[in-house]
């Protein structure tokens, strides 16, 4: 949403579900190339964060001599469930039935997902 904010993208709605989050904008306002990054952003921050709590344990670790139990199985969750992601999005985008405007037709997200942009 910061991301979007920053190319002066119009915002229409940005709800939270416990299952997935909904952004409506207006994408005829952006570059393909921006809203490939918009749509990038959300993996790369994962994968950041993941890599800087693997940096902040090798550098107790090498510090102090030892790193918590939690925050070690809290870095363990996280990365399995960062491995995992795009499959949970695809299981949800498939359960709820996700559809995708591409070139002049209404197609399934997972369908894009297995198939790739042909």
């Amino acid at each position: 949403m910061l991301f979007a904010k920053l190319l002066f993208c119009l915002i229409f709605s940005f709800n939270f579900l416990p299952y997935t989050v909904h952004l409506n904008y207006q994408s005829s306002l952006l570059h393909p190339l921006q809203e490939m990054l918009l749509v990038l952003i959300g993996p790369s921050t994962i994968l950041l964060l993941f890599t800087l709590f693997v940096i902040i344990c090798f550098i107790c670790q090498a510090a102090l001599g030892m790193f918590p139990d939690i925050g070690s199985k809290f870095v363990l969750m996280f990365g399995i469930q960062s491995f995992f992601n795009p499959i949970f999005l695809m299981i949800v985008d498939a359960a709820q039935q996700v559809r995708i405007l591409f070139v002049g037709r209404w197609i399934y997200a997972t369908f894009i997902v297995f198939h790739g942009f042909r």
